[in-house]
């Protein structure tokens, strides 16, 4: 699980 939180998230929902 890398930590990614631009836009998407691993589980697919919007974060922004």
């Amino acid at each position: 699980m890398q930590q990614k939180h631009a836009l998407t998230t691993d589980l697919g929902q919007i974060h922004i």
